[in-house]
């Protein structure tokens, strides 16, 4: 149910096994193409921001800006 945000689907693969129609492999099947993809994602977008790591490190410029803020007034 984390990876399928249809409820719909969910409720026909519940049925589907339920009834014998689909079997435990066939589920894993589609857990696994749903991990992966989900996987390949998240990698994506962890490459896309690795040019910004630096800037929220403790060292980084908006770190820096963080620790100089004084959040008691805001």
């Amino acid at each position: 149910m984390f990876f399928e945000p249809d409820d719909t689907t969910i409720e026909e693969i519940r049925a589907d096994y339920k009834s014998g129609r689909m079997l435990t492999g066939q589920i894993k099947d589609i857990l696994v193409e749903r991990v992966t993809r989900f996987l390949r994602e998240h990698r994506e977008r962890k490459e896309k921001a690795s040019s910004q790591v630096h800037l929220f490190k403790k060292d980084g410029q908006l770190a820096r800006e963080m620790w100089r803020h004084d959040f008691s007034k805001s």
